[in-house]
């Protein structure tokens, strides 16, 4: 079954408002990040529950290899640079409040880090919706998985 126009469409407006476009351009996202990590927690914290929750969204309503009529094409592409874009926001969001937890940098970095991260998401994000976790704990299990899969730390 293929998402339909009005579906995919309410979607990339939930994004365009919650989040606005995506980024694309390295400077542009260095900065942000930076901004972001050296705002208060509740807002990292926000921030990071915001990106989960539509990160989940496009990948339950798209999967891993998502299929296109043709008149959605456009809007795949655009959720496509979306997910990637709140991937990469959330791999260094993550990082950085564990790091500071740890008082030890921590980055995903690497290829196959990238492939654990998305691996460890999208079982939190099959972990919430089974189990009918509230969005606001997403944050928190997600944390904790990491810590302990991603970067190997105890405790």
């Amino acid at each position: 079954m293929y998402p339909s126009f009005e579906d995919l469409s309410v979607l990339i407006d939930s994004l365009k408002t919650n989040i606005g476009e995506p980024f694309t351009n390295e400077n542009n996202f260095k900065q942000h990040i930076n901004t972001l990590i050296n705002s208060d927690d509740y807002e990292i914290g926000k921030r990071a529950s915001t990106l989960f929750a539509l990160w989940s969204n496009i990948y339950f309503k798209l999967g891993d290899h998502p299929s296109a009529t043709p008149e959605v094409i456009y809007q795949i592409q655009l959720l496509d640079k979306y997910r990637l874009s709140i991937f990469k926001e959330l791999a260094a969001i993550c990082s950085s409040i564990i790091s500071k937890e740890v008082n030890q940098q921590l980055k995903i970095e690497s290829l196959e880090e990238e492939q654990l991260f998305e691996t460890l998401l999208k079982e939190v994000d099959t972990h919430i919706r089974k189990n009918r976790i509230p969005d606001r704990d997403a944050i928190p299990l997600l944390l904790n998985v990491l810590h302990k899969h991603q970067f190997n730390l105890e405790g």
